[in-house]
């Protein structure tokens, strides 16, 4: 199993609820993992996801053991975590 493949599937859900129609073709495929980043000490899983536009991401977020999905327009930093 792909170690990123459960956070697909929920990325995937995620933004077919949040961008309805318009993300209900999307498929594992049109996501790309971009790395993780540490902003403001929390760490931040970035993905980049087909928009017509201007770059998208969603990104996991992992704070106190929980973790959370938000879609974002603010580009990952330059630095990447390891």
């Amino acid at each position: 199993m792909d170690e990123h493949e459960s956070d697909i599937a929920w990325l995937l859900e995620y933004l077919q609820l949040k961008l309805g129609e318009h993300a209900s073709a999307f498929t594992a495929k049109d996501l790309a993992y971009v790395g993780e980043f540490v902003l403001g000490g929390v760490p931040h899983q970035y993905w980049s996801y087909p928009n017509l536009g201007t770059p998208m991401w969603v990104t996991i977020k992992t704070h106190a053991g929980m973790q959370s999905i938000a879609l974002t327009e603010m580009a990952p930093p330059a630095r990447r975590v390891g």
